[in-house]
């Protein structure tokens, strides 16, 4: 029954976070250009309210588009966490900072972009 309770409790935040977007502001952290100038890594992070809290997010977006007031696409964390993030070519990044707190999204590839994860 306990971890059904998590489980629930879990995917509810994870919801919130990613679909709230009227309710929800985003704060950029840092900024990250991919070595061919075609994409950017946008850590930031996310206040959704008091019931909610603050996560760290990550989003691999085209160079010219601006951080727009949603979920991140490649990465989610509870709370506030120090994530670095470096371009090891134009296809390939590395995101350390991971693995000290719960992760709601890690995704292996964005748009083409694979990526690697560390603490």
């Amino acid at each position: 029954m306990n971890k059904k309770r998590g489980l629930l409790i879990v995917l509810s935040t994870f919801s919130l976070l990613s679909s709230c977007s009227e309710m929800c502001g985003n704060e950029i952290v840092a900024e990250s250009v991919s070595p061919d100038r075609r994409h950017k890594l946008v850590v930031f992070t996310r206040n959704c309210g008091a019931t909610t809290g603050f996560s760290t997010q990550a989003s691999i977006l085209p160079i010219y588009q601006p951080l727009l007031n949603e979920g991140g696409n490649l990465l989610i964390m509870e709370g506030k966490v120090e994530v670095r993030g470096v371009w090891q070519s134009p296809t390939q990044l590395s995101v350390n900072g991971v693995g000290s707190v719960p992760v709601f999204k890690q995704e292996p590839t964005v748009g083409g972009e694979g990526v690697t994860y560390g603490q």
